[in-house]
């Protein structure tokens, strides 16, 4: 065989195989459309369940977060409207009750100074028996008892009237005592 014919032959085995692949490749490509198609199916199914479950997930996140500034709009009227004029009342209450333990813890200095300034003068006679007298006594009794009351009173009175007007400086109450 001569170099054309050769070459020839080889130009149509080249063809030849050219051909073949190319029905191969024919062949192939429904197969490869068809593989395409089911992935593409199933990525589209994938994602269509992925976008409801986002949906669903956002949905339910929305739905608490709407609960919750339910919940801290009821917890803001209720520190407002109830907790707050409750403590209010109380620290008045407080203050109220302090005033009368100051009150008759100045009454009760109020009773030992009268006490002892009686003890100081009863020791002489004279006035010890009639104390003496009244203390034995059931009215005697009530008007000592009466007297300390009054006294404790006055005090107390005292006390809410200094307490209800404005607090003075240190300073100045020592000016004022002095």
């Amino acid at each position: 065989m001569d170099s054309q014919q050769i070459m020839a032959w080889s130009l149509v085995g080249l063809a030849a195989i050219n051909l073949i692949t190319m029905v191969a490749l024919l062949a192939a490509v429904p197969k490869v459309l068809k593989a395409l198609t089911e992935v593409t199916t199933k990525s589209g199914a994938f994602l269509t369940q992925m976008q409801e479950e986002t949906t669903a997930t956002l949905q339910q996140a929305h739905d608490s977060l709407a609960r919750i500034e339910t919940l801290t709009q009821t917890a803001e009227k209720m520190i407002r409207e109830d907790l707050t004029p409750t403590l209010n009342l109380a620290t008045k209450t407080l203050k109220h009750v302090d005033d009368i333990a100051e009150g008759v813890s100045e009454g009760v200095a109020s009773v030992r100074k009268i006490v002892g300034t009686v003890q100081a003068v009863a020791a002489p006679g004279a006035l010890a028996a009639s104390l003496a007298q009244a203390v034995r006594t059931p009215s005697g009794k009530a008007s000592i008892l009466a007297s300390a009351v009054t006294v404790g009173f006055g005090a107390l009175m005292r006390a809410r009237a200094s307490h209800d007007q404005p607090k003075k400086p240190a300073a100045e109450t020592a000016k004022a005592e002095n």
